[in-house]
């Protein structure tokens, strides 16, 4: 079992690099504390290039912000590009290398893509350890946290006013109002119960 499991590690590992290295070489985002190496699709027709590096640049200065500098100093993002609109899936890896895969709709434009809070998530990741698997609901209970805060405080995202808002509301309304602007964005009225009389 231990011998297969290995192979199976092997394995995806070997594909996870295999499939970005279609004769694409990599934009170097150069960040307080750290260089960020991109692969990323430049096709026809689907989401422009100098968008995406625009996206991962600004996640970028998000994180270095809100910790002072990039939490490592080299990591890759892979990006490849699928059917639809918007970001798709977001996976950080520690090891072998820093590296976050992400997975991107060919029909999302550079306005999806600021609103976007995936890639600054991933980011964050790189932050901090990976823990046990029962303990995993921390890492993504950090990412959760940290991310709107950092791209608040880099300009990336919302206004605080927005965010003071948004308090009493749940994680998924507050991931779906930070893609609005604030002011197209009304979070639910919490009824507290009447205490006393």
């Amino acid at each position: 079992m231990r011998g297969t499991l290995s192979k199976l590690v092997l394995l995806s590992v070997m594909l996870g690099f295999a499939g970005d290295t279609e004769g694409r070489k990599a934009t170097t985002i150069m960040v307080s504390g750290g260089s960020i190496d991109v692969f990323a699709p430049r096709e026809k027709g689907g989401v422009a290039y100098e968008d995406l590096i625009q996206w991962v640049n600004a996640a970028s200065k998000s994180v270095a912000t809100y910790f002072g500098r990039y939490p490592v100093p080299h990591a890759e993002v892979r990006i490849t590009t699928t059917e639809g609109r918007g970001v798709h899936h977001g996976m950080t890896f520690g090891s072998p290398s820093v590296r976050i895969s992400i997975s991107v709709g060919r029909d999302t434009d550079l306005t999806d893509l600021k609103r976007d809070w995936t890639m600054t998530h991933e980011m964050v990741h790189l932050a901090f350890p990976s823990m046990a698997e029962r303990h995993h609901w921390i890492e993504e209970g950090t990412a959760t946290y940290v991310e709107p805060v950092a791209r608040v405080q880099a300009g990336a995202g919302p206004s605080f006013a927005c965010l003071r808002t948004w308090r009493s509301t749940s994680e998924h309304t507050i991931k779906r109002a930070l893609r609005m602007p604030c002011e197209e964005f009304s979070p639910p009225v919490a009824t507290l119960p009447k205490i006393g009389h």
